[in-house]
């Protein structure tokens, strides 16, 4: 009839300004034409958080105008950037973890690696999901990233806080006979967070100096040096 027809212009038209079903339905229902005033809540398609907001109460509103920036924080985006090499070995669904401080971790999984290099660092962009429920992360902010590159077989590593150049070579002070520390030359490999991988030079089970690490060569260069002078 037209009366529906009418009525469903009507609805298209209010719904199109921006009230809800659930609000069109309950003006419909009360039957009172008087409500129809064309005021009504505005509401948000979705829940979140108010990033920002442009406008003045009783401002004249131009159609299309974005009023509110909202943004649901509970699963959070982080953009991390790695040497191109380094992408071979990462996986989509890697898993990953990011932290603000160093200290705090929060679990997150590899969802994207993007195909193209930031032109000015010559790094590859990866995508992070994390689960951010205890709204810990916020947009904008820089966080440390650490991502699972695949298995393998356990590597023997130091404290890098252990490891001090002597003559070039990287050197560590090795306890021995149970009361002496003596300078030992190793084969340094990569530094991953505060550890160094030894490839040659010790042995599992060996006992090395962690604190007072500058303490030990200064002794050791202050006896060369004496040394030097006798001959």
């Amino acid at each position: 009839t037209e009366a529906q027809v009418a009525q469903q212009q009507a609805l298209a038209k209010v719904l199109a300004y921006g009230m809800t079903e659930p609000q069109a339905a309950a003006l419909m229902r009360s039957g009172n034409a008087s409500r129809a005033t064309g005021a009504f809540d505005l509401l948000a398609p979705q829940a979140g958080t108010v990033l920002q907001d442009d406008f003045i109460v009783g401002e004249l509103i131009e159609p299309g105008r974005v009023l509110v920036d909202i943004t649901d924080e509970s699963i959070m985006w982080v953009e991390a950037q790695t040497v191109p090499n380094g992408l071979p070995n990462i996986d989509d669904g890697a898993t990953a973890r990011v932290s603000l401080d160093g200290i705090t971790w929060l679990e997150g999984t590899v969802i994207q690696r993007h195909h193209r290099l930031d032109e000015t660092t010559r790094t590859q962009g990866l995508r992070i999901e994390v689960d951010n429920a205890d709204d810990r992360l916020h947009p904008g902010q820089f966080v440390e990233a650490e991502i699972v590159t695949g298995t393998q077989a356990p590597m023997l590593a130091v404290p890098s806080a252990a490891v001090t150049m002597i003559e070039g070579a990287p050197t560590v002070f090795k306890f021995e006979n149970g009361h002496e520390f003596h300078a030992e030359a190793i084969e340094a490999g990569p530094t991953v967070g505060d550890w160094t991988v030894v490839r040659g030079g010790l042995v599992a089970g060996d006992e090395v100096a962690i604190d007072g690490v500058f303490h030990l060569k200064s002794l050791l260069l202050k006896s060369s040096l004496g040394e030097g002078h006798a001959h």
